[in-house]
């Protein structure tokens, strides 16, 4: 059982509750099943309540393919794949759930730099307009601080660093906790621009 709070009272949800409300994708995302891509995204909206489809469910499941871009794959099977295909389908399963917190492991590892942008932007739009919690784990630096209203700087399991981008990614942070030096740079917007230069060893930086 988890407490959580909901109009300043506190409430105690069952574990099925709690996968109700809690939607998480992992990074790999391997799978066997003989499904088509429509069928396993709308598998993914059934887990939210129950396995009656309805005519909103099918609508759910289409827009959030043409979203992401990938409405010519509706039929393919997920075997058929490629591990960027198969990453994207894993997103729409993502997006067609009415969780209030999401969690995702690196949701655009195997993505090219357009797709990893369009994911995001989806993304974000779920956390600002839908009202959704978000949290992202991502490697890269400067699509955390595009996307991201607070950034979290894990090492070694330790938080190093919390708060907005452009308080948590200075030169000297990047230094402590990656070992690199680099140029931190503000855009107009006021987002932060991380250029690595080197990397910093413990005996001095090395050219």
């Amino acid at each position: 059982m988890v407490a959580v709070d909901e109009d300043e009272d506190s409430r105690v949800v069952s574990p099925n509750e709690l996968r109700q409300l809690v939607c998480y994708l992992p990074q790999d995302q391997t799978s066997n099943a003989v499904l088509t891509v429509f069928e396993a995204v709308l598998l993914a909206r059934q887990q939210r309540s129950t396995w009656l489809v309805a005519d909103s469910d099918l609508q759910r499941v289409a827009a959030a393919l043409f979203e992401l871009g990938i409405e010519d794959l509706a039929l393919r099977h997920l075997n058929e794949l490629s591990g960027g295909q198969r990453q994207l389908v894993s997103v729409a399963q993502v997006l067609v759930r009415d969780a209030r917190v999401l969690l995702l492991d690196e949701p655009t590892s195997n993505l090219d730099l357009q797709r990893q942008l369009e994911v995001l932007q989806q993304l974000r739009k779920l956390a600002v307009a839908g009202g959704r919690t978000v949290l992202v784990a991502l490697h890269d630096l400067n699509l955390a601080a595009r996307f991201a209203d607070s950034i979290v700087v894990l090492s070694d399991g330790v938080i190093r660093a919390v708060g907005p981008p452009r308080a948590v990614l200075t030169a000297e942070l990047l230094q402590a906790v990656y070992g690199i030096v680099a140029d931190v740079t503000l855009g107009a917007d006021g987002v932060p621009h991380v250029v690595p230069v080197a990397s910093a060893r413990r005996d001095g930086f090395r050219q």
